[in-house]
């Protein structure tokens, strides 16, 4: 008989469950069927086990039904090429768009290059523009002609010296060197007019006069009386300022004076005229940055060079130059913040000094700079 019958037999005969003994000596003396009861057992012992250890089904029921689930390799590789495939092609996107980004900054600078004879080629970097105002003028002039430059001229009713336009010439001749070769293949050349007292003309159909020593859409005009003020005999004083002036235009070349323009325009509507002023002054700065720049320039060259040397002493005269234009020594006990424009005579000799020390432009950044670091 089976375990099960046999254990029925034994309760009803001794009125009780038999124990573990009594069952060994029934197996023994051959009234309990040993392969009944082992298989019955196995049956049982594979649900019980599953639920009281269901982790244990999980590696345990497979082997006995030999159902082993192997992972497809297949779709393993399939899945690691995927995703390598999609790594490159994100490399090669990105390689592709800075290539791209190259090749039109490339263009971009062939295209301002085509086109350097066109004094209004907007820069393409950025939404500002090279301001190219018209100019119409008023007062007559003629056409000084020399073996150096064109465009330049004398408006009439001036009393200049032979010597003193040579000067200005050559100045303007070595400026256009240095920075066609600083500055880059779409330098434009700026137009030069050299005047006494003052010149009438229309800016934009608007009727107006240049008074000064001054920068304007392109051209640089040098008022001979102001000249004598600033620099007196000081030939190197005289390159410093006509230095400064080609420094604006480098700053229109570059559209600074256009985001300039923008700014300060912002700011006054507003009603924020200091924070215009020292935009201002900034761009003053800067030109006196481009100004030491050429005037360490020209140190090289003048053993080669039939310009003034600018050696030492020279240095002195453009620093005393630099002292005289500073708003502080003009505006004396009326100077402050809100009149300020051009900024402290020593602030403008440590930019013209920042210049002339920095071959590389590192200091130029001077929009980016605090007050308290000009």
């Amino acid at each position: 008989m089976t375990k099960q019958e046999w254990i029925e037999y034994f309760q009803a005969v001794n009125g009780r469950k038999p124990s573990p003994k009594d069952l060994q000596d029934a197996v023994l003396n051959g009234d309990v069927d040993v392969e009944n009861t082992l298989g019955q057992q196995q049956n049982q012992s594979i649900p019980d086990q599953n639920a009281t250890n269901p982790q244990m089904n999980y590696y345990q029921q497979p082997v006995f039904n030999n159902q082993i689930k192997k992972k497809n390799p297949l779709k393993i590789i399939i899945s690691v090429v995927l995703i390598i495939f999609i790594f490159g092609v994100w490399v090669l996107y990105k390689i592709g768009d800075s290539y791209n980004s190259g090749q039109y900054a490339y263009q971009q600078s062939q295209q301002n290059t085509d086109n350097q004879e066109s004094e209004q080629q907007p820069k393409e970097d950025n939404s500002y523009k090279y301001l190219a105002p018209t100019i119409e003028y008023k007062s007559t002039g003629q056409k000084y002609e020399n073996n150096l430059r064109d465009d330049v001229y004398i408006m009439t009713g001036t009393d200049i010296t032979q010597e003193e336009m040579d000067l200005y010439v050559s100045t303007m001749y070595y400026l256009d060197d240095y920075w066609s070769k600083a500055y880059g293949g779409n330098y434009i050349k700026p137009r030069l007019v050299v005047y006494t007292d003052a010149i009438d003309l229309s800016v934009d159909g608007e009727d107006s006069s240049i008074v000064s020593t001054c920068y304007m859409g392109g051209t640089v005009f040098i008022n001979t009386s102001e000249m004598y003020q600033i620099a007196g005999t000081s030939g190197a004083a005289r390159i410093f300022v006509m230095a400064h002036e080609v420094g604006h235009h480098i700053q229109n070349l570059l559209t600074d004076l256009d985001m300039v323009k923008q700014r300060q325009y912002k700011m006054r509507k507003k009603g924020d005229k200091v924070g215009s002023q020292r935009l201002s002054i900034r761009c003053e700065l800067q030109a006196d940055y481009y100004a030491g720049t050429f005037c360490k320039y020209l140190n090289k060259i003048s053993e080669d060079s039939d310009i003034e040397t600018i050696g030492p002493d020279n240095i002195v005269e453009i620093i005393t130059a630099t002292n005289d234009i500073g708003d502080d020594v003009i505006l004396g006990d009326n100077y402050s913040a809100e009149e300020s424009n051009h900024g402290t005579a020593e602030q403008r000799k440590r930019w013209f000094w920042h210049g002339y020390n920095d071959e590389n432009f590192s200091r130029q950044k001077i929009y980016d700079l605090r007050d308290d670091q000009l």
